[in-house]
C-alpha cells in the first residue's frame, strides 16, 4: 500500500542513561525498551532508503496526562496518593525528566505530518526539567495530600536525566511545548481522581 508519510513514535530512551543533547547525540540505550525503539528506527530508515518510505522520527520524552496507561509512574503516583498509600521511588528521587504533556505530543505529531517527510528526527519534550521528588510533591499539592515515600534501590536500565533539546522541532516544525508541568500534573491528577473516586 502507498504511504504518504510514516511518522515513527520513538523515545528519548534511545539515547541511554542521560538524554540531554540534540538529535545528533550518541544513541546508547540501556533498557530493552530503548534498544527495540532504536532497532525500529534503523529498520524504518533502511526501508526508507531502499524503498522510498516517506519517514519522520519523533523521539518523545516522558509523555503524561489524562488517560495515561495504568502502569506508568505519574498515574501510579496519583492513584496511590489518593488511596493514602506510600509512593515507591527507585533510587534517590533526584532523577529528572523533561515531561511532555500528551496534547503537546499530539501537536508535534500533527506538525510533523504537515511538512514534507525527509527522514528527519525530532526531539519532542516538555520545556522544563523536573526531578522525580518534585513531581511527586507537585501531585501531592494538587491532590491536597502529603506524599509518603517508600525509597527502594535504583533499577538498572532506568534513565537518570532526560532534558529535551527541541530547537530543531521549533525551527522546522514551528512547534514548542505549551503545557507547563504544574498545569499538566493538575490535569492528570484530576482525571485520576475521577477514576479513583476520591
Amino acid at each position: 500500500a502507498d504511504v504518504d508519510h510514516f511518522v515513527q513514535a520513538s523515545t528519548s530512551s534511545v539515547y541511554g542513561s542521560e538524554a540531554t543533547g540534540t538529535e545528533d547525540a550518541s544513541t546508547l540505550p540501556v533498557s530493552p525498551y530503548g534498544v527495540t525503539k532504536l532497532a525500529a528506527e534503523h529498520l524504518l530508515r533502511a526501508h526508507s532508503e531502499t524503498y522510498g518510505l516517506p519517514l519522520t522520527i519523533l523521539r518523545y520524552f516522558s509523555i503524561y496526562g489524562p488517560r495515561q496507561r495504568p502502569d506508568m509512574a505519574y498515574r501510579i503516583f496519583c492513584e496511590r496518593l489518593l488511596r493514602g498509600e506510600a509512593v515507591t521511588v527507585f533510587g534517590d528521587g533526584a532523577q529528572s525528566r523533561s515531561n511532555t504533556y500528551v496534547s503537546d505530543c499530539v501537536e508535534a505529531t500533527v506538525a510533523a505530518l504537515d511538512r514534507p517527510a525527509d527522514g528527519s528526527i525530532f526531539n519532542v519534550g516538555g520545556g522544563q526539567e523536573l526531578a522525580l521528588l518534585d513531581a511527586i510533591s507537585l501531585i501531592g499539592e494538587v491532590l491536597d495530600v502529603v506524599p509518603q515515600i517508600d525509597f527502594r534501590p535504583g533499577r538498572r536500565g532506568d534513565q537518570r536525566r532526560t532534558v529535551a533539546d527541541t530547537r530543531r522541532a521549533r525551527a522546522a516544525l514551528g512547534w514548542s511545548p505549551q503545557v507547563d508541568p504544574r498545569e499538566g500534573m493538575a490535569r492528570e491528577a484530576e482525571w485520576v481522581r475521577t477514576r479513583v473516586g476520591r
